[in-house]
């Protein structure tokens, strides 16, 4: 008869440990079993009215209001217009952070909404959504807003006009204008009479050198909203010897495998045109010619071989020629090479 009454008396025991040990009716989680969790103090930000060309800055500030350790993966936005940096990528149990985020308007006009993306390990909310809002004003309108004069034969020259018009038709003065390149000049039609409109003479030199040409034009105005204007200028001086294009890049492969992409060998000037020879470096780059037309123009094949090594392909081909100002024509070549998983 005594044995109920024992089992009795240690049931009676083992609840009122469980009582005093969890004196509510459910016993609070402890702080290093919750998951991590992600929370933004806001998750959304305007920065009002902005200039074009403007670049604009705000930190959003984060807490791991969880437990466990909170794990910040790699940020993504939107558009390239807009950088996102985080502060930390680990944070402890009540640790801060913060995520700087900078949005350059460029030639973005009106209302502009852009989203940054930061992936963590709160198993709720694995990626959180960052908004940032602009409403970008345009003071004074470009037009053309860039300038690209083409091929252009070393030694060429070559003019295009840009006009700048004050959008609200009061008078605007240009204080100066610049370029860190001496392939570029400009001058103002009229400039001694001020105005809401301007036409600009832009003027390209190709000079000697056979390259890819990109720079800025800076216009400087007296407007307190753009008092500073970009106008980029691209070009392609041309030699003797035209490659299209001029360097090539294979993408990302598999281990073992081969790729092969072509380019065009051209003639810049009247006098017949011959490929001698071609060099290909390092040794798994292997290329082969075809004749479109003799004397003017030919294709040349690269191929890179399975037994290029895995990580960053960096080689060039040496086209040789018969042209007395351009007898070796060098050519990059790059891919990246990616183990099989």
């Amino acid at each position: 008869m005594k044995k109920p009454y024992i089992i009795l008396t240690l049931c009676a025991v083992f609840l009122t440990v469980l009582t005093l040990s969890c004196p509510s009716v459910q016993c609070e989680e402890a702080p290093q079993l919750r998951p991590p969790k992600i929370v933004f103090e806001e998750t959304e930000h305007d920065f009002g009215e902005i200039p074009q060309g403007s670049n604009v800055t705000y930190t959003f500030t984060f807490k791991n209001d969880g437990g466990g350790t909170l794990e910040i993966g790699k940020l993504k936005t939107s558009c390239g217009c807009t950088a996102a940096l985080a502060s930390r990528d680990k944070l402890e149990s009540g640790e801060k952070g913060d995520v700087k985020v900078t949005f350059t308007s460029g030639k973005f006009k009106g209302n502009i909404t852009k989203t940054v993306t930061v992936p963590s390990n709160d198993p709720k909310n694995p990626e959180a959504i960052l908004h940032i809002k602009a409403a970008v004003k345009v003071d004074i309108e470009i037009t053309p807003n860039s300038l690209n004069f083409g091929d252009m034969p070393r030694g060429s020259s070559a003019a295009k006009v840009l006009t700048l018009t004050k959008l609200d038709g009061t008078k605007i003065k240009i204080v100066k204008i610049e370029s860190k390149s001496e392939n570029i000049t400009a001058s103002i039609e009229n400039e001694t009479e001020e105005r809401s409109s301007y036409n600009v003479n832009v003027t390209f030199s190709a000079g000697q050198l056979p390259r890819v040409f990109a720079e800025k034009l800076k216009i400087y105005t007296d407007s307190t909203i753009q008092p500073v204007l970009e106008v980029f200028i691209r070009a392609r001086v041309t030699g003797d010897v035209v490659v299209t294009p001029q360097s090539i890049f294979l993408g990302s492969i598999m281990q073992g495998e081969t790729k092969s992409s072509a380019i065009i060998i051209s003639n810049g000037t009247s006098e017949p045109l011959k490929i001698n020879s071609i060099e290909a470096k390092p040794e798994y780059i292997s290329t082969s010619q075809e004749t479109l037309k003799d004397g003017e123009e030919y294709r040349v094949t690269v191929t890179l071989s399975k037994e290029a090594p895995i990580g960053a392909v960096k080689g060039n081909l040496i086209i040789h020629t018969n042209s007395p100002s351009e007898p070796d024509v060098t050519i990059p070549v790059t891919a990246i090479v990616r183990q099989k998983s």
